[in-house]
């Protein structure tokens, strides 16, 4: 009996150790730290010029732990953005330490992008924002790109001497040539002045595009080399000589860069300046230099006068348009009168077969008085397809006037006659030259002689 109690008594403080044992207090292990980037979003953006892109931006972000407090740093990645996903990103700025504090958004960071960090130059960027736990600057524990967060992708950002209005303030036409007088240009200067904002000085470049009015898309015709402006100063104006268009109306666009950019700062249409619209233009063919001369078969001495002995008589003369001449106006007509001063009727016909043949000109009802010596008629008669032509007068009235006549050699065999009433043909005066002269005005191939290349517009550089 004894013995069975000794034994029940050591089984039961085995037991109360057990149980002692298991009720003391143990170490447990610690949670790990989880890192969640919950939000990416920018603010605070400076755009100076209105381009679109910024000169200073925030790039906020919040980060959440599932802890109390966590201490890490980020680390911002940027690139030139890269539709693609193939390229590296480079780093942009490494901050300080600092705190997440749970899972509240009080303690959102920001980093600024430009000043008084790093500034980027004028591009679109992607962003990679990596978290690193503070005691571990190896692996980050948190990380964003565009997958995550779209802002992230395709920011614009430019520099900050960048980012002030440049603009054209104003173009203009200057050195205008227009050899033929009729309103269209075959080459002149479009002088265009900028200026920048800020006042400071920059160095840009232009575009200079064209189509002809009420068609469709822009040509680029000119770009000039960097040249410099200052501020709002209009004496860094600069000028484009603009050649060769074929003849008709023409619209002109300039867009405005700063020499280190392919963005466009200012685009200057025929909306913003009716000088740029409708520019009458032509080839330098179609503007030719004018040239003048008096047409006259006689050496200027008269020795008789000429008239019918009756009435209903014409006197003409045939003339031949100058050498090489592109087109030909008879300006000026001029008679002398031998005797006998009376009014006529005067007329012009082409050639055919050197005769005299249908009228191109003629005065009918309207009589012009002829003086005695030598009287000059002003008018325009349009004779460029003729290369022979004929002007004379018809003789009104019995013997009058009497038109004063050359008989002395030369006779050029160029003066005509024509008796209405008796229904003649027209017969040459072989013994004399009549006192009939033309004052034409004409062009010839070009203003040299020479041939010109037409369809073609050339553009110097800014001068």
């Amino acid at each position: 009996m004894r013995k069975n109690l000794k034994l029940i008594i050591a089984c039961l403080m085995i037991l109360m150790m057990f149980i002692i044992q298991c009720s003391s207090p143990t170490k447990s292990k610690e949670t790990p730290a989880v890192v969640t980037i919950v939000n990416v979003w920018f603010s605070g953006a400076i755009d100076n010029d209105g381009d679109g892109y910024n000169s200073y931006v925030r790039f906020n972000f919040d980060a959440d732990v599932n802890k109390s407090n966590y201490e890490v740093f980020a680390l911002l990645g940027v690139r030139v953005h890269d539709p693609a996903d193939t390229a590296s990103y480079y780093i942009y700025l490494e901050s300080a330490n600092f705190n997440i504090e749970g899972t509240g958004s009080s303690d959102a960071k920001y980093i600024s992008i430009g000043l008084p960090n790093i500034e980027l130059p004028g591009a679109q960027y992607d962003f990679l924002l990596q978290i690193f736990a503070s005691s571990n600057e190896n692996t980050p524990v948190a990380q964003a790109t565009f997958a995550n967060f779209a802002s992230m992708s395709n920011v614009p950002i430019e520099e900050s001497a960048t980012d002030f209005s440049l603009y054209v303030y104003d173009a203009w036409w200057d050195n205008q040539t227009d050899n033929d007088g009729d309103g269209y240009y075959s080459a002149q200067d479009l002088v265009i002045n900028v200026d920048i904002s800020d006042g400071s000085s920059a160095e840009i470049y232009l575009e200079i595009y064209v189509k002809p009015t009420g068609m469709g898309s822009y040509d680029l015709i000119a770009t000039t080399s960097d040249f410099t402006i200052n501020g709002t100063d209009g004496e860094d104006a600069v000028a484009l000589h603009i050649t060769n268009g074929d003849h008709g109306f023409y619209d002109f666009k300039i867009f405005a860069f700063f020499a280190d950019r392919y963005i466009i700062e200012d685009e200057y249409t025929p909306s913003d300046d009716s000088d740029l619209g409708s520019v009458p233009m032509e080839t330098s063919d179609e503007d030719l230099l004018p040239q003048y001369t008096w047409l006259e078969y006689h050496d200027n001495y008269f020795e008789n006068g000429y008239a019918y002995g009756s009435a209903n008589g014409f006197l003409a003369v045939r003339f031949t348009q100058p050498v090489s001449a592109t087109s030909c106006m008879v300006k000026r007509i001029r008679f002398n009168v031998w005797s006998n001063p009376s009014n006529v009727q005067l007329r012009a016909w082409n050639d055919l077969s050197n005769n005299p043949n249908s009228l191109i000109y003629t005065s009918f009802t309207i009589s012009t008085y002829l003086y005695q010596g030598w009287n000059t008629i002003y008018l325009d008669i349009d004779v460029s397809d003729y290369n022979s032509f004929y002007v004379g007068y018809y003789q009104i009235y019995y013997a009058q006037p009497y038109l004063s006549a050359d008989q002395t050699t030369p006779i050029y065999g160029r003066s005509y006659w024509k008796n209405v009433s008796q229904g003649s043909d027209w017969g040459i005066t072989s013994d004399a030259d009549y006192a009939i002269e033309v004052y034409v005005e004409y062009t010839t191939t070009s203003p040299e002689g020479k041939s010109v290349v037409k369809n073609t517009w050339i553009s110097a550089d800014t001068n």
